[in-house]
């Protein structure tokens, strides 16, 4: 297929600037990888800036001119899905995590996710959300924890190759997951713990479907079952067999529970995923492919898993806890795919799919068409290559019924197209979706920045023909009608604003006409001193007034007594 094996070649092809080397990939902790300048980077894995050399163009390259010849009916196709809805990519977030995507607590919930979420439920109507991972296999309920967090890691087995805490949680992440429901249709998997047969923890399905209801979608028994032999979860000759029977006594424990249960977890790589390829442009191309191919291929869902600050290929990464106060979101590749596959399938909930295997089923060129209430509604189109120089940027010239087809000519007068684009496969950050992008490391509140472009494309309804050129690299997406647009283009996206900050030391701003002529004074001298908590000089409260400024650029925790607006 095009997704597995195109991934595989940027994987063995990007060449480091100067090297990459991942040394023992369990715990993320322990890689290493070098910047362009040679130094070793040693932060946050989230952020690390490893750009590597895109591959170079294919031998034999792929035709830059072909034509694809569609039905406009889907009752003239054979071969295609069953109906899927825009909401197929969703989250899966290591419960571990969750205090840092999703929020501090019920009362403060972050309002990047929350504006991260709305783009995606404006045009699929719904967004589908899995909490579990490794860390559900240890997490444990209880009435509090020592410090009153919602949340807490405990002690880590050295014994365990994966270094999963165990964790505590308290019943306010039920009461959080319900109200971020009750701003947004977010529906929610839970992972229940599977590590000890003997007492199980079922606290999970009683207290989820009691808080969330019909937004409760399924639950998830155990975590990689597969690897519980080799994580010394299990005894050695573990096998499907003894997974299905301890499922068996789960099922049996539960006994009242209607709800539909299910494993899924996805990504570019295991563990985190690869310096330089899980977090480039290259990745947002193969999310794309990756999407449609599993709607073709008949699935409902997938999830994107999201871990902590140590892995590569978060779709999008709060900051660390001690940055939080002056950055924002760093939105990564991954999130551009789900965006542009969410408009792809729409808000119908009745979009089928087919592989139209273009180009002679091409790798580099893959191309989708999508069916909506059995009438052609968008095609996708993909070009894996990178050339600046615009001589591998690709044409396809799409007839719609004619020919061969025994149907007449439907090639409307002209289409609209969105095109996803960045500069070489290897970018980090400058990616653009219709002109819009989520900004660069640090820079995001979760709402997309800049003018929407949307090109219009004059057909020729002579010829029968719609000429589209896609650029290398890229995706192009062609929308052929209006409605076919407008079931995927919000008409507004409701944002959220926050009314509330979670600290209130540290905050003081500097009235812009006293900073101007601030030269060469000591704070001392203006009487404002150190702003730090029973500091020798520390000012008078009356000096240190936190502005708007400095209320609406802490938009990492919040009070969630915000206000909608739409844009």
């Amino acid at each position: 297929m095009a997704f597995q094996s195109l991934f595989l070649y940027f994987l063995s092809s990007l060449a480091a600037v100067r090297a990459i080397t991942v040394y023992n990939q369990q715990p993320l902790g322990q890689t290493q990888t070098s910047s362009a300048d040679g130094a070793a980077y040693t932060g946050y894995q989230a952020y690390n800036p490893a750009t590597l050399n895109a591959p170079g163009l294919p031998d034999p390259l792929p035709a830059t001119q072909f034509g694809i010849q569609l039905q406009s009916s889907a009752a003239a196709v054979t071969g295609l899905s069953i109906p899927v809805s825009g909401a197929l990519f969703g989250f899966s977030i290591e419960t571990s995590v969750i205090n840092q995507f999703l929020g501090v607590n019920s009362s403060f919930i972050q309002v990047p996710f929350l504006n991260l979420v709305s783009n995606i439920v404006q045009r699929a109507g719904r967004f589908h959300i899995r909490v579990g991972g490794n860390t559900q296999e240890t997490a444990r309920l209880v009435d509090q924890t020592a410090d009153g967090r919602m949340i807490e890691k405990q002690s880590i087995d050295p014994n365990n190759p994966t270094a999963t805490p165990v964790l505590i949680y308290t019943m306010e992440m039920f009461y959080l997951l319900a109200n971020i429901s009750s701003l947004m249709n977010v529906k929610w998997y839970l992972g229940i713990p599977l590590n000890d047969t003997s007492d199980l923890h079922l606290e999970v399905a009683q207290y989820g479907e009691q808080f969330l209801g019909d937004n409760l979608l399924g639950l998830q028994v155990g975590n990689e079952p597969d690897l519980y032999a080799r994580h010394q979860h299990r005894p050695e000759n573990y096998g499907p067999a003894d997974y299905v029977g301890e499922v068996g006594d789960v099922i049996k424990a539960m006994q009242q529970s209607q709800k539909q249960m299910l494993m899924f977890e996805t990504n570019t790589a295991s563990c985190g995923g690869f310096p330089g390829s899980s977090n480039s442009f290259g990745s947002a191309l193969w999310g794309v492919d990756y999407g449609l191919q599993l709607a073709y291929s008949n699935f409902s869902h997938a999830l994107l898993h999201c871990g902590g600050q140590d892995v590569f290929y978060n779709p999008a990464t709060p900051p660390p806890t001690g940055l939080s106060a002056f950055h924002e979101w760093t939105i990564g590749p991954l999130m551009y795919s789900i965006l542009v596959v969410s408009e792809a399938l729409g808000s119908t909930n009745n979009s089928r799919v087919i592989d139209l295997f273009t180009n002679d089923g091409n790798v580099f060129t893959p191309g989708y068409a999508i069916y909506e209430n059995d009438q052609l509604a968008r095609v996708l189109l993909i070009n894996y290559m990178t050339d600046a120089s615009g001589a591998n940027d690709y044409t396809a010239t799409i007839s719609v019924g004619g020919g061969d087809t025994g149907t007449p000519n439907a090639v409307p007068a002209q289409v609209k197209v969105k095109y996803l684009s960045a500069p070489t496969v290897a970018e980090h950050f400058n990616i653009t979706w219709a002109g819009q992008t989520f900004g660069g490391q640090f820079e995001s509140d979760g709402r997309l920045k800049g003018n929407e472009t949307i090109e219009t494309i004059n057909c020729d309804q002579g010829q029968n023909t719609c000429a589209i050129k896609v650029p290398a690299p890229g995706v192009a997406l062609v929308f052929f009608s209006d409605q076919a647009l407008q079931e995927s283009e919000p008409s507004s996206t409701a944002t959220f604003a926050t009314t509330a900050v979670t600290r209130t030391l540290n905050t003081a701003t500097i009235d812009a006409q006293v900073l101007a002529t601030s030269n060469g004074h000591s704070g001392k001298d203006r009487a404002l001193g150190s702003t730090s908590k029973g500091s020798t000089g520390a000012a008078p409260a009356s000096h240190v007034i936190p502005s708007l400024t400095a209320l609406f650029s802490l938009l990492a925790g919040v009070l969630v007594l915000f206000r909608a607006f739409t844009r």
